[in-house]
């Protein structure tokens, strides 16, 4: 389980068959009702009904929630958690959250808004009202800055930065990458 928590199980980042999922079982009537939505009742017999058991049995139980998992797809499973007001929520890809519509909706036009997958990025600050934030510009392209902070911050010279360029230790500063090649 990722993001296991050491007090609460089951709680996490777990996988269906498709996608992965976050789940986050709390209190004994979220489990009961996990159990329920998932057809599962048998696990919810001791030392499973309480969460000091779960957090007892941790391993064997999760054995048995990540087979019953990867047996279902994730909307499947997020739909039977939802009915049952179990707390679960897809993980996203960069791609699946810039296209989510909570981020299309709060996606008003920025001035000098950057493009990023087909979607316009926005702050979240960008909605309070008193101190609304602004996108003043792009972030910088990877490399960039990088002569200015071994200069600034490690002392290094002008010579020391090609000889580390030249022998392929760092990329060249004055050549800014559009991504981490």
């Amino acid at each position: 389980q990722v993001n296991a928590h050491a007090q609460f199980v089951p709680y996490g980042g777990l996988q269906a068959q498709d996608r992965w999922f976050v789940l986050a079982v709390v209190i004994d009537a979220q489990y009961l009702r996990l159990c329920e939505a998932m057809q599962r009742i048998d696990l919810a017999e001791p030392p499973y009904d309480t969460n000091p058991g779960r957090v007892q049995a941790r391993v064997p139980l999760l054995e048995q929630w990540r087979h019953e998992f990867l047996s279902h797809p994730r909307e499947e499973i997020l739909r039977r958690l939802g009915e049952a007001s179990v707390p679960a929520t897809p993980i996203l890809s960069l791609e699946d959250a810039v296209q989510h519509p909570q981020v299309q909706h709060r996606a008003e036009p920025w001035k000098g808004a950057m493009q990023l997958l087909g979607a316009q990025l926005v702050s979240p600050l960008a909605h309070i009202s008193g101190t609304p934030a602004e996108l003043r510009m792009a972030p910088p392209a990877c490399g960039t800055g990088t002569a200015e902070i071994l200069k600034s911050v490690l002392g290094w010279t002008e010579d020391e930065i090609a000889s580390a360029v030249a022998e392929g230790a760092i990329a060249d500063p004055t050549q800014p990458r559009d991504s981490m090649d």
